[in-house]
């Protein structure tokens, strides 16, 4: 659950609330949801950043924890003539960026207690409070959505596949996942993204199915699969369950959505798109198979410089 210090080029520097974990809940409390993130932030500046942003797209910040004492997670978004690139150094400064923190099994329990019968659980990292979680909410009948995003493995990870209704990973990772699904899952849904070239997926053991990407001018391709995982989400869960029959439509609106994406800077950049304008542009583009122009989207505020801090990652100088 970082913040994303995004440095395009030749324009000034921004900051975000970042992270898969963080984008797919804000994009589905931009979509209407009701959602609450729950993590560990530091105890500075940008943990106030953090939860204002937050608290401003919608969404709880009842089961954020700050880490006494510790500085707030960053990562650096850069985008320039090559595309986009990761790093763990600012670009300013020159330190080296906290990194982020994993998810208590103190926090877990607290989670498990305030939120016992969520419509949708969503994590991206193994660790034991991740899986402990998602073993707890597919026992409740909650849709259990993991979107693994390192290369792991190992009896967490295997269970966190047993658990999940719905997996998502992008083909640029290779992943331990199993080619057919639990015998505790025999309809679970497998998706995997594999950039410009499109995505598949499969419900149970039904055959595979391809939707080609929808071409767009790429500026920026962070996030893109984020929204992909929300329009899936919200297409298809509800307080029944994941319905199958709408995994087709939740995705191909998630590929508009995507390649809107990927004509912004930044991950959520489209979260400055008011709903109805973005669901008439899905349309849009769906019935064009193209996306010609970025969508007009609310400039975020400048942020204020802050003394003795970076003014581009708000680190201690």
């Amino acid at each position: 659950m970082p913040i994303d210090v995004i440095v395009p080029y030749n324009a000034v520097p921004s900051r975000a609330v970042g992270g898969t974990a963080a984008n797919v809940p804000l994009i589905l409390a931009h979509f209407g949801w009701e959602a609450s993130l729950a993590g560990q932030t530091g105890d500075d500046l940008l943990a106030d950043e953090y939860e204002g942003e937050v608290r401003a797209a919608g969404a709880s910040t009842s089961l954020l924890r700050r880490a006494a004492g510790a500085e707030t997670a960053r990562l650096l978004h850069r985008v320039d003539a090559d595309g986009h690139s990761y790093g763990y150094t600012c670009p300013r400064c020159h330190q080296r960026f906290p990194r982020s923190r994993p998810l208590t099994l103190e926090l877990a329990r607290v989670v498990a207690d305030s939120e016992p019968n969520p419509v949708v659980y969503f994590f991206d990292r193994v660790n034991a409070a991740t899986v402990w979680l998602a073993e707890h909410y597919a026992d409740t009948g909650a849709v259990v959505a993991f979107e693994p995003s390192l290369a792991t493995g190992g009896e967490l990870f295997r269970r966190a596949c047993e658990a999940a209704s719905l997996i998502k990973h992008s083909k640029e990772f290779d992943l331990p996942i199993p080619k057919t699904p639990p015998r505790s899952r025999p309809e679970q849904v497998s998706v995997i993204t594999d950039g410009a070239a499109g995505l598949s997926y499969r419900i149970g053991t039904s055959p595979e199915k391809h939707l080609p990407a929808i071409p767009t001018l790429a500026v920026d391709t962070a996030g893109a699969g984020d929204w992909i995982t929300a329009s899936l989400l919200a297409a298809t869960c509800s307080a029944n369950g994941l319905d199958k029959q709408y995994v087709d439509e939740g995705l191909r609106r998630g590929q508009a959505l995507a390649a809107m994406c990927c004509t912004l800077v930044g991950a959520r950049a489209l979260s400055g798109v008011p709903i109805r304008m973005l669901n008439r542009r899905i349309d849009e583009v769906l019935a064009s198979n193209y996306v010609d122009a970025p969508p007009k989207v609310t400039a975020r505020p400048a942020t204020e410089p802050r003394p003795g801090r970076c003014a581009t990652c708000l680190l201690a100088t």
